[in-house]
């Protein structure tokens, strides 16, 4: 049996937070940022799942417009547009009764952070399309390695090299290359080299009115945890779980030698 063979439905949450198609970008955005997520997914008037819309779709669709629009005093620009303009990608779904193991392969797979918790029918009449009625996300995943105090050292499961971006870089170019670099974070360095915050989609989102020049060090965010590299998995989960970091860092002789994020994780709760 799966070592994390327990249901979703033991960590999913609800209720679900969705956009209805007809809701502009900005609205979109401001509800990734009410509800604090990186994702939603869009429903048509019925309450049926049509799609999901991210904070990546929003970066991309926003630097581009603003390049577009050639104006150099904002960071980006969100077009006149409807959420059920811009969707693309069909929800990733799993049912109540899906081991968080299965649920955190879909994860790593199509490298997302959460997961739809949808009716359990595999199969609707007349391709009628499922009903949502919650998420299991990284989040979900730190709790369960936590309470399955899985040992092993954070170093078996972190990723290397580490993304970096010096505290003195302006946000067009962190912007860039978040998008060049396929991450959904950077860590930014002092002069040192020794990591002082983080810079994410989430930042540059909210930094969008603000001039290109703008130092990142004036909007990152402090969310993230540095530990020793060999720190127990289920402790490192803990700690991120209870305060919301974002990022862990493994930390060897003073120096980052690894990152783990939600997906590393995931991975960690495939078997």
């Amino acid at each position: 049996m799966s070592h994390f063979a327990m249901p979703v439905s033991l960590y999913m949450s609800q209720p679900l937070a969705a956009v209805p198609e007809g809701a502009t970008l900005v609205e979109v955005e401001e509800a990734l940022f009410a509800r604090k997520v990186s994702c939603v997914p869009v429903v048509d008037k019925a309450g049926r799942c049509t799609g999901v819309i991210s904070r990546t779709d929003l970066l991309r669709i926003g630097r581009v417009e603003a390049k577009r629009k050639g104006d150099g005093r904002k960071l980006l620009a969100l077009p006149e547009m409807r959420a059920a303009d811009v969707i693309k990608a069909e929800a990733v779904t799993i049912t109540q009764d899906t081991p968080v193991s299965e649920a955190a392969r879909l994860m790593v797979k199509s490298h997302i952070h959460r997961v739809f918790v949808r009716d359990a029918l595999e199969q609707k009449p007349n391709g009628e399309r499922h009903r949502l009625l919650g998420v299991f996300s990284t989040k979900e995943v730190l709790a369960a390695i936590r309470d399955k105090r899985e040992t092993l050292p954070i170093s078996d499961y972190m990723a290397s090299p580490v993304f970096t971006i010096p505290s003195t870089a302006t946000l067009a170019l962190a912007t860039d290359r978040l998008a060049k670099a396929h991450v959904s974070g950077l860590v930014v360095v002092n002069e040192d080299e020794w990591p002082i915050g983080i810079f994410s989609q989430a930042e540059a989102l909210e930094s969008r009115d603000l001039p290109p020049e703008t130092q990142i060090e004036d909007v990152m965010n402090y969310a993230m945890l540095c530990l020793d590299a060999r720190t127990p998995l289920f402790r490192a989960a803990g700690h991120a779980h209870a305060t919301r970091a974002r990022r862990v860092l493994a930390i060897e002789d003073r120096k980052v030698k690894g990152i783990l994020t939600g997906i590393d994780f995931a991975s960690a709760a495939m078997s």
